[in-house]
Formats: structure tokens, C-alpha cells, sequence
């Protein structure tokens, strides 16, 4: 009878604590605004109305003094940009995630600037280098 009663004592306990601890964090508007973030990110790219080449390197940056939209996670910015673009042939980088040195930097085909609100495509430095606009 003793164990019985505190068996079920320690689980109300824990149920306390822990719906407590669910109230103190609460993780629901958490998930709602990474989810609204996504949105924006995506049609923040859909703005540029870009279509890339198969086969061609994208780099999503940051902007210059802007954090990175998704800073804790920078794979959550790759991965949107492969479903906006939807093609398996492009080969998308991110610079925090990625060990991108500035040789291959300055081989990308398309550098996006990019944060929550606003997308900007800029030209590939080997673009620059010999006068030639970027693809779009």
C-alpha cells in the first residue's frame, strides 16, 4: 500500500513539474514564429525571382552587421533555399555551416545576401573579375 501511494505521489509530482516547466518555456510560440521566420526566408527568395542553372553554387550569406536569420542553425537556410529552388543538381553552401574557403567563394555562381525580411542577389566575385553580369 506504501509504495502504491508514493508511486503516485512521485507521478503527481512530476506532473506538476513538469507542466510547470512546459508553462515557463513554452515551446508553442517558439515552434509558430521559427515557422513564420521560414515564410519570410521563402518569399524573401521567391523575390529575386531566381532561377539557376543546374548544376550551379549558391551561396546564401548573411547580410553585412544582420545576423543570419536561422544563426543557431545554418543548415535551416540551405534547406530552404533547395526547396525553393527544387533541383538536386545545385550545390548549396552556407557559410557559417560550411567550411567555405574564398577560392571556392570566388567560384559560386550565384551569392545571396539574405535575412528574415529581404533577399539580394550579388554578383560572383569571378563574375566581376572579368565584367561578365551574373545568370538570372
Amino acid at each position: 500500500m506504501f509504495r502504491a501511494f508514493a508511486t503516485l505521489l512521485v507521478a503527481c509530482g512530476l506532473a506538476v513539474l513538469t507542466h510547470w516547466e512546459n508553462q515557463r518555456l513554452d515551446p508553442v510560440p517558439a515552434f509558430l514564429n521559427s515557422g513564420q521566420k521560414a515564410l519570410r526566408v521563402i518569399q524573401a527568395l521567391r523575390s529575386l525571382n531566381l532561377h539557376p542553372a543546374p548544376g550551379s553554387m549558391i551561396l546564401p550569406r548573411g547580410w553585412p552587421y544582420r545576423s543570419d536569420p536561422f544563426s543557431s542553425n545554418g543548415w535551416n537556410t540551405v534547406f530552404i533555399a533547395s526547396l525553393v529552388y527544387n533541383d538536386h543538381s545545385l550545390r548549396i553552401y552556407h557559410e557559417g555551416t560550411n567550411q567555405v574557403t574564398q577560392q571556392e567563394i570566388a567560384k559560386m555562381d550565384y551569392i545571396i545576401l539574405v535575412d528574415e525580411f529581404h533577399a539580394e542577389l550579388k554578383p560572383s566575385p569571378a563574375a566581376v573579375g572579368v565584367g561578365i553580369p551574373p545568370a538570372r
